[in-house]
This record gives structure tokens, C-alpha cells and sequence, in this order.
């Protein structure tokens, strides 16, 4: 017996514009305005603006600091730790981590090219350390413009599944974000960008300063390390996960002393704001 043909009727998607109130929100929204000015000039970037991009990522500070991230740690020891130049023990990465981690690192290099790539009245640093001792960072990018202001932009990556789920910085992003807007000075503002990494797609979350919350992580920071600078190590956690690593790595020495005080010597008065 003959099969029988039949047609399936798809309908079309008709896609709607966005209304003419929603357009004119877009138009003012700071970073739909940087991305625009982005998307005009992305194309010029090219290996050698990489390879100057590459040279001038500077690593992490180690010792004489406590670096912004850190500074959201829970334990008081962990940040005189870092203080101090102790770098956590690290745990084998297995090699799909591993090409996560350079996909993220990568995203941030292309970026900062594309950002590199605005013509003036933009000023930009891509990227940018910012101190105010005893917290140091690294914004991602710090943008000026006389029209669409001042801006720290922190860029994430991540794969569409967790893409799909955000719809406001995450926490930890956030008080990233907000410790670079409160070391760069009046008048900055932060941005929260994050690429699907699986098709490119954008998310972009703008926010002001979070006084309060930067306020009570500057001092908390500034606590363990006048404790530090009095010969005083915080004390352990009572649930600490790794004793053998807070006792015996997390000391007080003469060379970390010196870093210490040298560090905090050369950040005043220039550095606070």
C-alpha cells in the first residue's frame, strides 16, 4: 500500500520590534551604548594589539595585599594569608578544567582588544589595577566618556545552560565589580558583562556602588592587617578544613613583615580615595 504524503503547515515566527519606548530605553542604557561602540570597531582588532594586550596583564600581587576576591573569603586567616604571600595549596586541575579556565582567560584577552580598539573622546585601560591598601585588583576594563560616563566593566563566561539562568550579577561577581567602582573614585560606575560562550550571545547588568558593603570588607581587611603589622595571626577557624595548611604555611616571617610595610609605605596618600 502507497504511503500517504502529507504536509506539515509550520507556521511562521513573526519576530515583533521592539516597541519605540523599549528603543528609546536601550538608546540611553549605558552599556547598550558601549557594546554598540564596540560592535563598530571590533574588527580592528588583530594579533599585535593581542600580543600588547598579553604583555601588559600583569599577574596577580602576591604578598603586601589582600586581593579584592580574596577579600570575600570567610576566614580572617586565609586573608592574612594572603597578606602575607601564601598561596592556598593548589589541587591538581584535570584537563577539561583546565581548557574551561583558558576559554574564560581568552574571552577576557579578545575583549580587551575590541576595547582597546575605541576611538576618543573614549579612554580606556584594559586592564586596569586599581589599590586602596590593603585591597588591590585588577578591573577588566576601565572606560571614560564624556556622554555615557564612567565605567568598570567586569567580563564573565560561562555555557548557555548557566547563561540562560542569570538574570543579575552574581554575588560574588558583584562585590567584585563593586570593590574596583569603589578603588576607582567618585563618579564610577560598574557593568557585569557575560558571554554565552556557546554562541557569543550577551548579558549585561549595569550597577552602582554598594557603599556599605565595600565599607565593611575594607575594614575587615584593614583589622587582619593591622593585626599582621602587630605581629598577630587571626585565629583559626574552628571548622578549619585544612589545619595542616593554616598552622603550618600561614606565618609571620621577617621577609613578609618587610613586604608588608613597603607596600603600605608607598600606597599612602596617593592611593586612597
Amino acid at each position: 500500500m502507497p504511503k500517504l504524503k502529507t504536509r506539515v503547515k509550520v507556521p511562521k515566527l513573526r519576530l515583533r520590534r521592539p516597541s519605540s519606548a523599549i528603543r528609546r530605553i536601550l538608546e540611553r542604557d549605558p552599556s547598550e551604548q558601549i557594546l554598540n561602540a564596540l560592535e563598530e570597531v571590533q574588527g580592528k582588532a588583530d594579533f599585535k594589539l593581542l600580543r600588547r594586550v598579553t604583555r601588559e596583564t600583569r599577574p596577580h600581587v602576591r604578598g603586601g595585599w589582600i586581593h579584592v576576591t580574596d577579600a570575600m573569603l570567610p576566614c580572617d586567616r586565609l586573608l592574612a594569608g594572603s597578606l602575607l604571600g601564601v598561596q592556598p595549596p593548589a589541587a591538581p586541575v584535570p584537563p577539561k578544567t583546565r581548557r574551561i579556565w583558558d576559554n574564560g582567560t581568552y574571552m577576557h584577552l579578545r575583549y580587551q582588544c575590541y576595547f582597546r580598539c575605541l576611538p576618543r573622546p573614549f579612554v580606556v585601560e584594559a586592564p586596569k589595577l586599581l589599590r586602596y591598601w590593603p585591597i588591590v585588583g585588577e578591573a577588566d576594563v576601565a572606560l571614560e566618556h564624556p556622554d555615557i560616563g564612567k565605567w568598570v566593566i567586569e567580563l564573565k563566561s560561562m555555557n548557555a545552560g548557566q547563561w540562560r539562568l542569570v538574570h543579575a550579577p552574581k554575588d560574588s561577581h558583584h562585590d567584585q565589580a563593586n570593590g574596583y567602582v569603589a578603588m576607582s573614585g567618585e563618579g564610577w560606575g560598574g557593568q557585569v558583562w557575560y558571554e554565552n560562550k556557546n554562541n557569543q550571545d550577551l548579558k549585561k547588568f549595569v550597577m552602582e556602588l554598594d557603599r556599605s558593603t565595600w565599607e565593611a570588607a575594607w575594614r575587615r581587611a584593614s583589622a587582619v592587617a593591622g593585626a599582621v603589622l602587630a605581629g598577630d595571626l587571626p585565629a583559626m577557624c574552628p571548622t578549619c578544613p585544612d589545619v595542616a595548611f593554616c598552622e603550618d604555611n600561614i606565618r609571620l616571617t621577617d621577609k613578609a613583615l618587610e613586604v608588608i610595610h613597603e607596600q603600605r609605605a608607598i600606597s599612602y596618600p596617593s592611593s586612597g580615595r
